[in-house]
């Protein structure tokens, strides 16, 4: 079906006004299409991935790569979703050919999305529109958010079934 901006209305969920490509660190939650277990599973407090969650990993840990003014920070993959941290750090280029390259990879990162995404902006990463992000203020925060991060796994069984929770105790 062919986007149709007079019929297909999604209220977003980023914060108003705000500039995502501000440097700064974000915390992100992804999940998984219908929140299906597809990326492994939780045993004994302990994440083991599946092949499709080794390929999230993997590619998580790319997006460096790709994004230069981006570093990752603490993250973890569960069954049906994915938490981490990403901090923007601003442009980052060496020559002119790599930052046009870079420019043109980030505007089309999100082949999703009829308009593209901001250059340098948080959703220029992610090609899921709807993922749950919160701008962290301060060094408290951010390590509240780490932990509650690496602590994720051993909380699987209260949080499965509930993803309102999901970030929701920080």
């Amino acid at each position: 079906m062919k986007y149709n901006p007079d019929k297909h209305h999604r209220k977003s969920i980023r914060l108003k006004n705000y500039n995502y490509s501000n440097i700064g660190a974000y915390f992100i939650t992804l999940c998984a299409y219908n929140r299906e277990s597809l990326f492994g599973d939780v045993q004994t407090g302990k994440i083991i991935l599946s092949q499709f969650g080794q390929i999230i990993y993997n590619k998580w840990n790319q997006i460096p790569k790709h994004f230069q003014n981006v570093q990752l920070d603490e993250f973890i993959i569960m069954p049906n979703h994915l938490h981490g941290i990403i901090i923007i750090v601003g442009a980052k280029h060496s020559t002119k050919d790599s930052s046009k390259n870079l420019h043109h990879k980030q505007k089309n990162a999100s082949p999703l999305r009829p308009n593209g995404t901001k250059p340098g902006s948080l959703s220029a990463p992610f090609w899921q529109r709807n993922y749950y992000d919160h701008v962290i203020r301060n060094d408290k925060e951010l390590n509240e958010i780490r932990e509650y991060i690496i602590n994720n796994p051993l909380k699987w069984e209260l949080d499965k079934e509930n993803p309102k929770n999901w970030g929701a105790n920080l």
